[in-house]
């Protein structure tokens, strides 16, 4: 099983946290911070405990992610 695989098999709800980067990038504009708070603080200690990388620049997939100077 792929790196990919195995990560997102660990995180529960990986579809709802794609959903909400993806209404994050494009209507930033709409998004209140108490709701970005709000939903980070109750959230993210879940996420944390289930040992995945917390985003691109964390673990094996920074090699794979990493920006060119």
């Amino acid at each position: 099983m792929c790196l990919w695989r195995r990560i997102v098999a660990r995180i529960p709800e990986y579809r709802r946290i794609i959903a909400f980067r993806n209404i994050l990038v494009h209507a930033y504009a709409d998004v209140g911070d108490p709701n970005v708070w709000c939903i980070a603080s109750s959230k993210l200690p879940e996420l944390r405990r289930t040992g995945a990388p917390a985003g691109p620049a964390s673990g094996p997939l920074r090699r794979r992610y990493r920006s060119s100077p």
